[in-house]
């Protein structure tokens, strides 16, 4: 499967140098970056006696972040760079025993990588990736710990913004060696920028006008509205506003790559004299699919991951207590935009925070540079 998708992309690269011949030096040089990224790990246990193994896993995908730095250089279309990275989890395996959860996490993933390429459009990169990765698989109370080596493989694509800026979308797997009779692996996407030392030779952004393309910042007062059942007897109130703030590069007329990081407010239970309530926040990152409609309307939709944080504070007549968790969530939504003038504009849009539960509205102001 994975050498089918190999194949896939490099005549999908081969597709695009033929509709342009321009000679590029972006995705050249030395080159750092970072992104997020949504993992599901798996863990294999081989019992030594029998030789039986059986594979744990979880349902939900795990929120993390990577940061990478590499070298590269280019013959012509072909691409070939040499890259470090780090990613702090990748995913989590969690077993149900007797009533009690136990989790493992496969956290502090380092990994050197050769990625060949082949160049594509006139910004665009299409890749694979082979190399050696090293991760510690931890168990929840941190009282277990064991490194394990392996080889990570990926497939990937870059798009070239501005003169020294790349987007990149990325599917990896992580294959890790037995040790101990554990063996664990993980796979996911990650979404990412990266800036490289070597300024981008073409101005200009594939499937859209060159004006319209470039970095935007903006900021909006939410109202959130958390799904669930209110039990006889307790007072809820699962409604209240926030804000979010949010910063993106937009590639063309069409697409856009977002960051945000929402505070939406709190969720109240109270059963007097108790009280609780739980504070919800997000970080995360999206793409936007944009549909210009005129000189100054646009509908956009999204798609992405986040990270959501839920801070829970409980009172009553023995004293105060707090908690807090966090996991990752899918999220998707859709809104409108009007540009007042070429630099500023207003936008409201609906999102779902799908694992979390969670419906936003929002209303803002976005200022493009």
């Amino acid at each position: 499967m994975f050498i089918r998708k190999v194949w896939f992309v490099v005549l999908l690269a081969a597709a695009g140098m033929a509709m342009s011949s321009a000679s590029m030096a972006q995705f050249d040089g030395f080159y750092f970056g970072g992104g997020f990224g949504r993992f599901k790990a798996t863990e294999t246990f081989t019992d030594p006696v029998t030789a039986s193994s059986m594979t744990l896993g979880a349902e939900d995908y795990q929120g993390g972040w990577n940061v990478n730095a590499g070298f590269a250089g280019s013959a012509g279309p072909l691409h070939l760079a040499v890259e470090a990275s780090y990613m702090n989890q990748a995913g989590e395996v969690s077993v149900q025993s007797f009533g009690t959860t136990f989790r493992d996490g496969l956290e502090d993933v380092a990994a050197v990588s050769i990625l060949p390429g082949i160049k594509f459009g006139p910004d665009g990169l299409a890749y694979v990736r082979i190399g050696a990765v090293q991760g510690k698989l931890v168990g929840q109370d941190g009282s277990f710990s064991q490194k394990h080596n392996g080889m990570v493989y990926g497939i990937g694509m870059k798009q070239a913004v501005g003169r020294n800026g790349a987007v990149f979308v990325e599917f990896q797997n992580y294959d890790f060696n037995e040790k101990d009779g554990l063996q664990p692996a993980a796979n996911g996407v990650l979404l990412g920028l990266q800036f490289s030392t070597v300024s981008n030779s073409s101005a200009s952004f594939a499937g859209g006008k060159g004006a319209d393309a470039g970095f935007y910042i903006g900021g909006s007062m939410t109202s959130m509205e958390a799904d669930g059942d209110c039990p006889p007897g307790f007072t809820c109130d699962f409604k209240d506003t926030g804000f979010k703030v949010f910063a993106g590069v937009r590639l063309n007329s069409y697409f856009a790559i977002e960051g945000f990081y929402g505070n939406w407010g709190e969720i109240k239970v109270d059963l007097p004299p108790a009280t609780a309530k739980v504070e919800a926040s997000t970080f995360g990152g999206a793409v936007v699919g944009i549909v210009p409609l005129g000189e100054h309307f646009e509908l956009f939709g999204k798609v992405g991951i986040g990270s959501t944080e839920l801070k829970a504070t409980g009172s009553g007549a023995g004293g105060t207590a707090t908690t807090s968790e966090r996991g990752s969530d899918v999220l998707y939504g859709a809104g409108a935009a009007f540009n007042i003038t070429r630099n500023f504009g207003v936008r409201a849009e609906y999102e779902r925070l799908n694992d979390s539960e969670v419906n936003i509205f929002s209303v803002g102001l976005q200022y493009r540079f």
